[in-house]
């Protein structure tokens, strides 16, 4: 398996040190979809849920999940992030547009 540093010759993978590597800026974006009832959306949008602000808990989530890259990713060396950003939308077209009740 030349050429690919987090393999051994066996295909196993393992750790590799870059400790000597220069700073590079990388970029990562994840996504998802959630499904729901249109009441729940409404509840959602109009921030009336009984345990909070859904949007905002999910935005922290983000936040937190982007710091703790390291933990979470296999051999991801941990990193000096300098910005996290985490915001939802609201799909208004195609196949999984919501509609207000």
């Amino acid at each position: 398996m030349s050429g690919l540093t987090h393999f051994d010759e066996q295909g196993s993978s393992r750790m590799v040190d870059v400790s000597g590597k220069p700073e590079t800026a990388r970029e990562a974006r994840a996504s998802g979809l959630v499904r729901m009832q249109p009441a729940t959306l409404a509840l959602i949008l109009d921030r009336k849920v009984a345990k909070g602000d859904v949007l905002e808990v999910a935005r922290l989530a983000g936040v937190m999940a982007a710091k703790r890259t390291g933990e979470l990713i296999p051999f991801v060396t941990r990193s000096g992030s300098t910005r996290s950003r985490s915001r939802s939308r609201r799909r208004t077209t195609g196949p999984c547009a919501s509609r207000r009740p």
